[in-house]
């Protein structure tokens, strides 16, 4: 009987230990954050220049020209024409003609044939000569692709000059020819001038410079990043010439973006893109380069930090640990959901503004504070726990490096600007220079931190063929 009764006290001074126990524990239920990012996928849209200089072989543009200009370059079959003139006559190529460019200007030399005959007193006067001929064109560039070529006769020079002999005496006919070239000045200059502007055709050397660099680049499989170019304007500067080459300085003002996701669409054609003829060219090239750190991936690291690792919370004779840490993003804050046991049992939420430190390379959480409905219900419960030093804690391992990841980034870049031949003929060579911190993004599944960085670019496409 009194065994009986002893053991009922100790039943219930066990009861009464386990009610003690649960009371002195905090059950907390906060209301979760709305999860909030945004909705973009292309980042640091930067206005960028880059030289796209046109090299045209002397010797190239030379065999352009001889295919142009060839045969019979003009002729006259009637003695009554040209108010009865009494002459007749055939100019032809007799080899071909060279090509010499000194700054804005280009020489040509075309050796012709000139062979006719000239009536004179009741006699055929037959007579076959060859000549050089000697022009200058200036050739200046104009907006809207334009080349205006302005071509004058430098007179010509004997290779054979013919001599014929009527009744006994022999005389030039160096003034037929005279007659001839001064006669058809016109017609020889507008047919160097077509050819000229039929074969420096700028739209046709600059486009497959431009189609390879707006066709977008991956610069990470991983996260699916993509480097695009978007041309808006295009210039030129005035030809110049030096050592057998025909140098067209072509720059193009472009904007530079980042995208994150599915290859990017092509949206410029470059014959929609003006054209304008300038004294000198820009080089600024600015791009953003990009890293990405996903919310798991902050998760998994605080997890490891407080949970895997057995933390323990201590403050007075409060006590806790920590079953849970997730990361997500409310607008232009980071929460993170903090699951915890022991004195307070229960989901409570932190926010912190995301911030990149450029001396450090770090992305830090500024202003890290509990959400305002967990600090409520904390104040009224757990007070302690708002006043103690858990944010400090916390706010101290919430800090990523990030800069090994943009040396990373930037290296690749840099691989792609060195000698990368995105299609054939099309050479692209760059430098790239100073960080400078830009922007940081959160959007659904990560943080995208966007650093700008300044270089040169240069595309080369390759001699005419």
């Amino acid at each position: 009987m009194v065994t009986a009764r002893l053991s009922s006290f100790k039943l219930c001074i066990y009861v009464i230990s386990v009610v003690a126990m649960i009371g002195c524990k905090t059950r907390l239920l906060a209301d979760k954050p709305e999860e909030v990012y945004e909705q973009r996928t292309s980042f640091e849209r930067k206005e960028s220049y880059i030289n796209v200089p046109i090299k045209a072989s002397v010797n190239a543009i030379e065999n352009q020209l001889n295919n142009y200009l060839k045969g019979v370059i003009y002729e006259d079959i009637s003695f009554s024409n040209n108010d009865r003139d009494n002459l007749t006559y055939k100019v032809s190529k007799y080899s071909d003609l060279r090509f010499e460019a000194k700054n804005q200007d280009v020489k040509l030399t075309l050796p012709l044939s000139i062979s006719g005959i000239y009536k004179k007193l009741g006699v055929n006067i037959k007579f076959n000569g060859i000549i050089k001929a000697k022009y200058t064109t200036t050739v200046k560039l104009k907006d809207n692709w334009e080349v205006a070529t302005v071509t004058k006769s430098n007179g010509y020079e004997w290779v054979k000059e013919p001599k014929v002999s009527v009744v006994g005496v022999g005389f030039s006919v160096g003034w037929i020819v005279d007659v001839i070239l001064i006669s058809k000045l016109d017609y020889v200059n507008n047919a160097i001038d077509r050819a000229i502007n039929d074969n420096l055709n700028l739209k046709e050397l600059v486009r497959p410079g431009i189609e390879a660099l707006v066709d977008p680049i991956n610069v990470s499989e991983t996260y699916k990043t993509w480097f695009k170019i978007t041309p808006v304007e295009i210039y030129a500067t005035q030809l110049q010439s030096a050592n057998d080459t025909i140098n067209i300085g072509i720059g193009l003002k472009a904007y530079t973006e980042t995208l994150i996701g599915e290859k990017p669409q092509v949206e410029v054609k470059v014959d929609s893109i003006p054209f304008k003829s300038v004294d000198k060219l820009q080089d600024d090239f600015n791009m953003g380069i990009v890293s990405v750190l996903s919310y798991q991936a902050i998760s998994d690291l605080l997890y490891k930090e407080y949970v895997s690792s057995g933390y323990e919370y201590v403050q007075g004779k409060h006590r806790i640990k920590f079953n849970k840490m997730n990361i997500y993003s409310n607008k232009d804050e980071l929460v993170i959901e903090v699951g915890m046991y022991g004195s307070v049992t229960g989901d409570i939420y932190m926010k912190g503004k995301p911030v990149y430190d450029s001396i450090t390379r770090n992305i830090e959480l500024s202003e890290l504070d509990f959400d305002l409905d967990s600090e409520q219900k904390l104040l009224k419960s757990a007070d302690w726990l708002v006043h103690g030093a858990l944010r400090r804690i916390m706010k101290k391992y919430m800090v990523y490096p990030v800069g090994a990841d943009l040396d990373a980034v930037k290296l690749e870049m840099q691989d792609y600007l060195n000698n990368y031949e995105p299609v054939k003929g099309v050479v692209l060579n760059g430098e790239l220079g100073d960080v400078e911190a830009s922007d940081l993004y959160l959007v659904k599944d990560a943080i995208i931190l966007v650093v700008g960085v300044n270089g040169k670019l240069v595309v080369t496409v390759s001699e005419m063929d």
